[in-house]
């Protein structure tokens, strides 16, 4: 599959260019991209670089749908044959952050240049300026993101089973993975010293998640099969807990401790 030289995806990059060019002036990132996968193959994908694009969709590259929630390294979900065109376009040290919704999944990919010195520890100390700047990014693109929802592009079968793309191996190590992930069972999170270790419940940490992404009461307790009087209850405690009365409020601590998320949700 190649991707049409007028569609919109391809078309923009020189605006993406201008929406990134805060980030590249004050980082080593040289690359951002953004992609929102739905079903029946349909997507939105925009880049500042077309040539990786192309050749991404070109050897099938696998889509972020083939995996989990969380920062991924490129090395590790990207086909070989891409890799040697990353490189020869200066573009390595790249991640993939991906976030799954209920009705598509988004992900934002970063690189730097080969010889960047401090790739992971940008990656490493300063997440929260990346999400900030995928809310940036999603603000600032928002009439662009609507285009090409209107006209997606269609990514080939190929592209959308981890099985056909990935080695053994990393089939293997995600499948151990996930296993692990079922077997951690949480009851109770912690948060730093600055809040005084405050402690949430799993169900407190949902309801709050929700909440920030502005689910009024009622909404909640549909979504998580609770009554609005127990979810009221849930965010009073958590609002005395943090010492905070309003959303936004509460939004800035979970914000400066950095677990929020791009999607919204609480990263715990």
């Amino acid at each position: 599959m190649t991707v049409p030289q007028n569609h919109i995806c391809f078309t923009s990059s020189s605006i993406i260019s201008e929406i990134s060019k805060p980030l590249f002036d004050n980082s080593d990132i040289n690359f951002f991209a953004y992609g929102r996968f739905f079903n029946r193959n349909q997507c939105v994908l925009f880049h500042n670089n077309n040539h990786l694009l192309e050749n991404w969709v070109k050897f099938e590259s696998p889509a972020p749908t083939c995996f989990s929630d969380g920062v991924h390294l490129w090395d590790q979900i990207i086909k070989t044959d891409v890799i040697k065109v990353r490189n020869e376009l200066n573009l390595d040290n790249g991640i993939c952050l991906i976030n799954h919704n209920e009705h598509y999944t988004e992900a934002f990919a970063f690189s730097t240049p080969m010889h960047a010195k401090n790739s992971m520890s940008l990656y490493l100390n300063q997440m929260n300026v990346l999400n900030k700047f995928c809310l940036y990014f999603k603000d600032q693109a928002s009439k662009l993101i609507q285009q090409g929802i209107d006209n997606p592009l269609v990514l080939p079968d190929g592209m959308l089973s981890l099985e056909k793309n990935a080695d053994e191996d990393t089939v293997k190590d995600l499948d151990k993975l996930n296993v692990l992930m079922d077997s951690l069972k949480i009851k109770n999170y912690y948060f730093s010293e600055k809040y005084n270790g405050i402690k949430l419940t799993k169900r407190e940490v949902e309801c709050l998640s929700l909440y920030l992404k502005g689910k009024t009461s009622h909404e909640i307790a549909t979504q998580l099969s609770l009554n609005k009087k127990t979810i009221d209850t849930f965010l009073s405690l958590i609002k005395k807990k943090f010492h905070c009365r309003t959303r936004s409020e509460l939004f800035e601590i979970i914000w400066d401790l950095g677990i929020l998320k791009s999607n919204g949700w609480i990263n715990v």
